[in-house]
């Protein structure tokens, strides 16, 4: 859960999709008809339009595999990965398996992690996440060190959410490797020595590097008010500009401004002003 502090989108996004629909409205209800047909086609004619040699018709299949939420679809689209598939039928198809979110999906998404093509290799990574198979941790945690910066970033993210505490270590060396996206999941799952280890960082790298992963870890209800008290604390002793902007924006967002960390902000935002 992130602290947002974004002014909403939605009155642009739908008046977007509103000329996006008019603008296109032939291609919209033809998708809208090869959903329909994929969605009351059965399981058993999905698989057999994997073996065809229409794209389409093995798109549809794919698709229809993963709008039945089956466990039993994780082999047949596994077997039809194994047998080869053009890459952007591949990542449909792995996608696929992310939708279905079944452990079984785990020996054929591992293998895809170790794909030639990067973006296959980040779709895996945001199906194992999805599948938590058993081992997804550390097929995420060998990816940290991948040659491509968005499969470092996915498998960094897919760490957070898999909620892997024993990765934090992983983490941190990422971190210092410059995979920033690893703060985001280190805010997810520091405890109160991760937290101090994470501070220590301060005046050594751009705060904004360090704003995500602060984030995280005041939005974490489970995480003590102490622990909150000290970040901001240590972010008092810097008194740069850029602390003060950032505690005035965290003070809006708080659910409880007046409590004990509310007002410690403040304290600490008109020590800065002075």
């Amino acid at each position: 859960m992130n602290l947002q502090m974004s002014r909403p989108l939605g009155a642009i996004t739908a008046l977007l999709a509103l000329s996006l629909g008019l603008a296109q409205p032939a291609r919209a209800q033809s998708s809208r008809a090869h959903r329909s047909r994929a969605g009351t086609m059965r399981v058993a004619d999905s698989v057999r339009l994997l073996d065809s040699h229409d794209a389409d018709e093995i798109r549809m299949g794919i698709e229809n595999l993963g709008l039945s939420g089956r466990a039993s679809a994780v082999a047949p689209l596994s077997a039809r990965i194994e047998r080869g598939l053009p890459r952007p039928l591949l990542e449909t198809a792995v996608e696929t398996l992310g939708v279905l979110a079944k452990p079984a999906a785990g020996p054929i998404l591992f293998r895809l992690a170790d794909h030639r093509v990067a973006s296959v290799r980040v779709a895996a990574l945001r199906a194992i996440v999805s599948c938590r198979p058993r081992g997804a941790d550390a097929a995420l945690i060998e990816a940290l060190g991948d040659l491509d910066p968005r499969v470092r970033g996915a498998a960094a993210i897919g760490l957070g959410e898999l909620g892997a505490r024993g990765s934090l270590g992983a983490l941190f060396h990422a971190f210092d490797r410059g995979v920033l996206e690893s703060v985001t999941s280190i805010g997810q799952l520091a405890d109160g020595a991760a937290t101090d280890r994470l501070l220590g960082y301060l005046g050594r790298v751009p705060l904004d590097s360090l704003n995500p992963g602060l984030n995280e870890i005041f939005a974490r209800s489970e995480v003590s008010t102490a622990i909150k008290l000290r970040i901001v604390g240590r972010l008092g002793e810097l008194a740069t500009p850029e602390v003060r902007s950032y505690l005035m924006d965290l003070a809006t967002a708080l659910p409880n401004p007046g409590g004990d960390l509310g007002r410690a902000i403040q304290d600490t935002v008109r020590r800065i002003s002075e």
